[in-house]
């Protein structure tokens, strides 16, 4: 006589048990070293001496640096003087009428934004100076210059903001 089979629940719970040690295992693999360091730690390189090997040439990292800014010049050159093209481009008044309408709501998006960008700022500039004058114990110079070329990011940011929207509407 056979018998039929019985299931049994002990292969399932060990399989399960066996994934879960397997991920466990995985994730202590794949998980970063902790790094005592920030990046206020990092030295800035003298731009003078670095140099760069391209296409057979040796170009100095300062040479690099002033090279990437004309090209980004010169980008913002050719991108006002489309801006300048597609202001003459002729269009029909309901349409001007409908992208103005369109650029008033983005803009008073932008300004909200904005608003809600300096209060975000002026928080983390709070921690910011906590952090480094305090914990870190730099000069209110070094806490001037990272607040300094913080608001420049952010002002450029929201001026390519700014410039998309009147571009596009």
């Amino acid at each position: 006589m056979n018998r039929p089979m019985q299931s049994s629940a002990v292969p399932v719970q060990l399989v399960s048990l066996l994934k879960m040690v397997l991920l466990a295992v995985g994730m202590c693999l794949l998980r970063g070293a902790v790094a005592w360091a920030g990046e206020a730690d990092m030295a800035i390189p003298d731009l003078h001496k670095g140099t760069f090997t391209i296409a057979g040439r040796t170009i100095t990292a300062w040479s690099l640096l002033a090279y990437g800014s004309s090209v980004i010049v010169g980008t913002l050159g050719i991108s006002l003087y489309l801006r300048r093209q597609i202001r003459m481009l002729p269009a029909h008044e309901s349409m001007l009428a409908v992208a103005d309408i369109i650029y008033q709501t983005c803009k008073t998006y932008l300004v909200q934004q904005a608003k809600f960008l300096l209060l975000l700022f002026v928080m983390i500039s709070m921690a910011m100076a906590y952090y480094f004058l305090v914990l870190q114990q730099e000069t209110p110079k070094t806490l001037g210059l990272i607040l300094l070329f913080s608001v420049i990011g952010m002002v450029g940011s929201y001026w390519v903001a700014a410039y998309g929207i009147r571009v596009n509407t």
